[in-house]
């Protein structure tokens, strides 16, 4: 599931990253809800890993697409300005 949340990041579809992780999160608390033997131990633990590097390319790809957005927020802003300007002294 974590791996679906990367592709669908690296696609730009953030409604389905965040519906994912609600899910992925339910699934996660479930799994917990049961103690991991001593041999299973290694194995959750490097699951674990995963999903945290995962995640956290996730949230460097959101934070770079919202400084994205924050720059054509602020270029429409500035056109609009200009817009207004223009219309003032026309």
């Amino acid at each position: 599931m974590s791996d679906n949340m990367l592709s669908s990041a690296k696609a730009g579809e953030w409604d389905n990253v965040i519906a994912q992780e609600s899910a992925r999160r339910d699934l996660i608390q479930d799994f917990f809800a049961t103690k991991a033997t001593v041999e299973e131990a290694q194995w959750v633990a490097s699951g674990v890993r995963r999903i945290m590097d995962v995640d956290k390319e996730i949230m460097c790809m959101g934070k770079n697409d919202m400084r994205l957005i924050a720059a054509e927020l602020d270029s429409l802003h500035r056109g609009k300005q200009v817009s207004n300007a223009y219309q003032k002294y026309a």
